[in-house]
């Protein structure tokens, strides 16, 4: 199952690349990726990490749960989840789960998952940066997010917003594993025109 996803986000990315007629190196000039992590993720030899994932995810015009999900829920405007039907992906240099729980209906605007970090997961030391905006719902453990140089402690039930676009991180410092859940609202360019940075990566 899970070997079945990470061959469907290379056959996704590699099929909206060829969609908006971008090359390899277009996307990575979209994306701030290298062409050749891109060629790996398409060719299944590699796992994106979730900076990854979602800076390719913006460049494509999608939600990152468009990935790791189904075909934006077959068109429906109502999509009835079930736990045991979360599509789910597994970031192990992050000691990451990642669980869709929303982002499948037609049109989506949202993305809402649910994240399980094991103790002592990170995201990374780059920093994400990107467009949109961002909720955490811290339910389990202790959860630190350093956000353009600010450090905020996340316990049971506190709450996180943000805008996407700052500089942020994050890692589990509770002695268990845990996790919030994740609201992202992204926010796509209406044209190439209006905006040549969508990423905001510079």
């Amino acid at each position: 199952m899970v070997e079945q996803q990470i061959i469907e986000i290379g056959k996704k990315i590699r099929q909206l690349r060829r969609e908006l007629n971008f090359s390899l190196r277009d996307l990575a000039e979209h994306s701030g990726t290298s062409a050749s992590t891109i060629h790996k993720i398409e060719s299944n030899s590699t796992v994106p990490s979730i900076a990854v994932l979602i800076k390719i995810a913006q460049a494509l015009k999608k939600n990152v749960g468009y990935f790791i999900g189904e075909e934006e829920g077959g068109g429906q405007p109502i999509v009835h989840v079930r736990p045991k039907d979360r599509e789910v992906l597994f970031v192990k240099e992050s000691k990451l789960k990642v669980e869709n729980i929303a982002s499948t209906i037609s049109d989506c605007q949202l993305e809402v998952t649910l994240l399980r970090v094991e103790k002592g997961g990170t995201s990374g030391e780059i920093p994400l940066t990107h467009s949109g905006e961002e909720i955490k719902f811290c339910l389990k453990g202790k959860m630190e997010y350093l956000i353009e140089g600010q450090t905020f402690i996340l316990s049971h039930g506190d709450c996180l917003h943000f805008k996407s676009g700052l500089p942020h991180s994050w890692k589990n410092v509770g002695r268990e594993g845990g996790g919030p859940v994740c609201l992202y609202a992204p926010s796509f360019p209406k044209s190439s025109n209006e905006e040549t940075d969508p990423l905001n990566l510079s």
